[in-house]
């Protein structure tokens, strides 16, 4: 047996497994296929425009925060220049800083949770359309019966 025997040998031998192996499939309808990935594409088309607004609104909700943020420091540098008793302007500036760093980490809190139920809301969006696909799929690879 010379190697080329040898080559077409091998070869007609997957061949064979390959024609066997591929008779144990039924067919399916690729239609199905194809709204799955539509679906899929409907569902990530819904978890970025979800995602986009809970951000826009970050953003907007950052906006407003720094303009409070800027009028309350010059109303806080008004208030500690214009007394000229040292004890109080002393402690206008100790109340305009508890009120700085009281409104920092009410203002970052309020801006996780933004950005949260952001998150949360595509996370739910898209765990459902996987569950979905799965199920799908599962009923494209049930074997079909009989009378069908």
């Amino acid at each position: 047996m010379n190697i080329n025997n040898g080559y077409i040998m091998v070869a007609n031998n997957f061949k064979n497994y390959f024609t066997n192996f591929m008779g144990n499939f039924q067919p399916m309808d690729l239609n199905i296929f194809k709204g799955t990935i539509s679906k899929n594409v409907e569902a990530l088309t819904a978890a970025n425009q979800v995602w986009m607004e809970g951000m826009q609104a970050a953003s907007r909700r950052n906006a407003e925060i720094a303009q409070n943020s800027a009028q309350k420091s010059f109303e806080c540098l008004k208030d500690c220049s214009v007394n000229p008793n040292m004890q109080e302007m002393q402690q206008a500036h100790s109340n305009c800083m508890n009120d700085v760093i009281h409104n920092f980490s009410s203002n970052m809190r309020e801006m996780m949770e933004m950005s949260s139920k952001a998150s949360l809301e595509v996370f739910d969006i898209l765990n459902k359309r996987a569950s979905d696909a799965v199920n799908e799929m599962c009923l494209v690879c049930q074997p079909q019966k009989a009378g069908k």
